[in-house]
């Protein structure tokens, strides 16, 4: 059981890490977009 939350929460920290980098680079690219 607690290896299985571990694993769980392992896999939703490497979820919200991919979440908040592709919002960065969107984020970038948009300023990118702004600044030209």
């Amino acid at each position: 059981m607690e290896f299985n939350g571990a694993r769980f929460m392992t896999r939703t920290i490497r979820f919200i890490g991919l979440l908040l980098l592709n919002a960065s680079t969107v984020r970038g690219r948009l300023a990118g977009e702004i600044q030209r």
